[in-house]
């Protein structure tokens, strides 16, 4: 799914499969996302290097290879993500120093000018098949904000409680999650995305995500995602 443009010739990451336990007469597209890995690009005599900012662990056991993420659903019905508060706290105070800017509608904190006019980049980590780990880099904005917002609210706010979904209730993930809360990667996350879902044809085969970033300079694309047999 591509909510920019189509998918062109890009390189799809490995098999991201989509968590059990599945339930009600529609499942929830949701993975398991280990951390989040953020870097800033310094271009020095013509290269590029990578300056490592902080990682958001979201890791049940923070530092434990084997520890459970958090899951998220992927949502394209909501407009901005809801992450654990203690991520969001970690991206605001540790990351963009933001903890003292508030905005008038209530959002937890805006990303500081200086920190957009830098090309920051973001490790997304998340749980592959047979436990192996899948990373995929995607661009801070517009995942985290907005180019045409002049306070450059963030899209990345805490999640505020436990709800239906639907008709799946999310308490049927708490055995997966840090904390009773609704998570989700919502419209800013498929802006920074591209989201190839497959529902494979078979019945012993569960369905799977395969992610690639979207090059924001690029004008046009026109191929589909890999068809997989």
């Amino acid at each position: 799914m591509s909510m920019n443009r189509v998918p062109g010739k890009i390189r799809f990451s490995p098999r991201i499969p989509v968590v059990d336990p599945v339930r009600g007469p529609r499942y929830v597209w949701a993975v398991d996302m280990l951390m989040m890995r953020f870097y800033r690009i310094d271009h020095e005599g013509g290269r590029r290097r990578r300056t490592d900012l902080h990682t958001v662990d979201l890791r049940a056991n923070p530092g434990v290879e084997s520890s459970k993420g958090t899951i998220f659903i992927l949502d394209t019905g909501a407009n901005t993500s809801d992450f654990p508060d203690a991520a969001v706290t970690t991206i605001r105070e540790e990351i963009f120093h933001a903890a003292e800017i508030k905005t008038n509608e209530g959002w937890n904190f805006a990303i500081p000018e200086h920190y957009r006019q830098q090309e920051i980049i973001i490790d997304f980590v998340f749980r592959g098949e047979h436990d192996t780990q899948v990373i995929v880099p995607g661009p801070a904005m517009p995942f985290l904000y907005q180019k045409s917002d002049p306070i450059a609210r963030t899209l990345v706010c805490p999640a505020v409680g436990d709800y239906f979904l639907g008709v799946v209730s999310f308490n049927l993930f708490l055995n997966y999650v840090i904390s009773p809360l609704l998570t989700l990667n919502a419209q800013n996350f498929f802006q920074t995305m591209f989201v190839a879902m497959y529902q494979p044809d078979h019945d012993d085969e569960k369905p799977y995500v395969r992610l690639a970033p979207q090059d924001q300079s690029e004008s046009a694309l026109s191929v589909l995602p890999p068809r997989e047999t």
